[in-house]
C-alpha cells in the first residue's frame, strides 16, 4: 500500500497583529433595528450591508427532512475514507485571529494537517480518481479567463458517469424527482449537473468566463493575490499540503468541545495557500465527491435564493450548509459546524457570505502558546505543475 507520511520539519512562523473587519467597520446592524425601516431589508440595503445583516440572524431550525436524506447518503457513502485507517490527521494549535488579505499570521500548526492518506485507495476508487484528473484544469486567479480544451471536457464526463454510478447519487437523483426538480433519465440529469458545476461564468466583473461551481468548491480561486476564494475539498487540500502549496495555519475551535480531534471529519480551518490566507475554510474530511456533489446539488435545487442556509444534523455534527447561486450555476457551496457560528454573546466565527462579494468567514479566537515526500502513483506525478503555481496558461 502507498502511503505518503509528513515529515517532523517545523514550518517557519510570522506573527501579525490585525483588527477584525467587523471592528474595522465599526458598526453591527441588529435585527431589531430592521423591523423600523418599513420595508423589507433587501429593499432599502445594498448587497454589501444584506450580507451583514444575513450573517447575524438566528439560525434556521433543524430541517429533519434533508438531515434524514444526508444521513442515509453518509451511511451509503463506501468511497468515504475512514480516520485512523485511510488517513490520519493532526489538528495542532487553535488559529489566531486574522483578517482577509493578511500575508502573515501566526502559525499555530508545526506540521501539516494530514499526516498520511492512503493514495492507492484514491487511486483504485473511479470517482475519487476522475475527480483528481479535474483538479488542474483551470486558472486560478480569478478575472482570467478559462479556456475549456476537448480533454477536460472528456474528463468532466468521465467524472459525472463515475458519480452517477453510485448509490450517493442515485438517492440524491430519487429524491430530486420526487421534488420534481430533476428528470428520470439519467442523461438529462448529467446534463443538468454539468450546468450546475461545469458551465463557466463570470464571477465578479465584466463578461470574461473565469469560474465555474467546481472550480470554486474543490479547487480553489484566488482574488487580485491578496484573497482566496473556495477550496473546500479535503482531497484537493491534501495534495496542495503534499506539495508544499498549502500551509495549514490550526484549527477554529468548537463550542462544547475544546479542541477538534483526528476522528473528526468537519473541520474549521485556517491555511495560506498562494500567498494569501484564509482567515477560516470548513471543509468534509475524508467524504467521497459524490457525497459533496449529491448533498451541495440537492440544496441548490431546491431553493432559489441567491443565498440558501439549511440546517442539518449529520452523524454527530450539526451544520449549516451553505450554498450562494450564480444564476443557474452553483457560486459556492461548503459547510460551517453551527458550534462555530457566533450569535450574540458567544465566540465563533461569523458567517459573512464567505467566497461571494461581502467579507470572508472571520476568526474571533486567541491562538494557543503554543514536505511530504513524493509519491510514485503515476496518478499524482500526473498532476500538472499548472495548479501548483500561483498564475499559469490553462492548456
Amino acid at each position: 500500500m502507498l502511503t505518503a507520511t509528513a515529515p517532523e520539519t517545523p514550518k517557519a512562523s510570522a506573527v501579525t497583529v490585525t483588527l477584525l473587519a467587523g471592528e474595522k467597520k465599526g458598526f453591527r446592524i441588529k435585527n431589531t433595528r430592521l423591523r423600523n425601516l418599513g420595508r423589507k431589508p433587501r429593499d432599502r440595503l445594498g448587497p454589501g450591508t444584506m450580507n451583514r445583516v444575513e450573517s447575524q440572524s438566528v439560525r434556521k431550525a433543524l430541517n429533519h427532512e434533508l438531515s434524514k436524506l444526508f444521513n442515509e447518503m453518509w451511511d451509503m457513502d463506501v468511497n468515504r475514507f475512514m480516520p485512523g485507517k485511510d488517513y490520519t490527521i493532526e489538528v495542532q494549535g487553535k488559529a489566531g485571529a486574522v483578517q482577509q488579505g493578511d500575508s502573515a499570521v501566526q502559525d499555530c500548526a508545526a506540521r501539516h494537517l494530514f499526516h498520511n492518506v492512503n493514495e492507492d485507495r484514491l487511486k483504485s476508487i473511479k470517482t475519487f480518481s476522475t475527480f483528481i484528473s479535474l483538479l488542474d484544469n483551470y486558472e486560478t486567479s480569478t478575472g482570467v479567463e478559462e479556456v475549456v480544451t476537448p480533454e477536460e471536457i472528456a474528463e468532466n464526463n468521465c467524472f459525472l458517469d463515475a458519480i452517477l454510478m453510485t448509490g450517493v447519487m442515485k438517492l440524491a437523483h430519487e429524491y430530486l424527482l420526487k421534488k420534481k426538480l430533476a428528470k428520470p433519465n439519467l442523461a438529462d440529469f448529467k446534463h443538468q449537473l454539468y450546468d450546475i458545476w461545469f458551465q463557466l461564468y463570470a464571477r465578479k466583473e465584466g463578461d470574461r468566463p473565469d469560474s465555474c461551481g467546481f472550480e470554486h468548491v474543490f479547487v480553489g480561486e484566488t482574488r487580485r493575490g491578496k484573497q482566496i476564494l473556495g477550496l473546500h475539498n479535503w482531497v484537493q487540500f491534501y495534495l496542495q499540503e503534499k506539495h508544499n502549496q498549502i500551509d495549514y495555519k490550526g484549527y477554529i475551535t468548537r463550542k462544547n468541545k475544546t479542541r477538534p480531534d483526528k476522528d473528526d471529519q468537519v473541520l474549521s480551518i485556517q491555511f495560506s495557500w498562494k500567498g494569501s490566507v484564509k482567515p477560516i475554510g470548513s471543509t468534509f474530511i475524508g467524504v467521497s465527491p459524490e457525497f459533496e456533489f449529491a448533498l451541495y446539488t440537492v440544496i441548490f435545487l431546491l431553493s432559489e435564493e441567491r443565498v440558501t442556509r439549511e440546517t442539518v444534523k449529520i452523524e454527530e455534527y450539526e451544520l449549516q450548509i451553505v450554498v450562494c447561486r450564480h444564476g443557474h450555476h452553483i457560486g459556492t457551496a461548503y459547510p460551517v459546524l453551527c458550534s462555530t457560528i457566533q450569535q450574540d454573546g458567544d465566540k465563533g466565527h461569523e458567517l459573512k457570505g464567505e467566497d461571494e462579494e461581502g467579507p470572508q468567514l472571520v476568526a474571533q479566537h486567541q491562538p494557543d502558546l503554543n514536505p511530504y515526500p513524493g509519491s510514485n502513483s503515476d496518478l499524482f506525478q500526473g498532476m500538472s505543475a499548472r495548479n501548483m503555481t500561483a498564475s499559469h496558461a490553462p492548456s
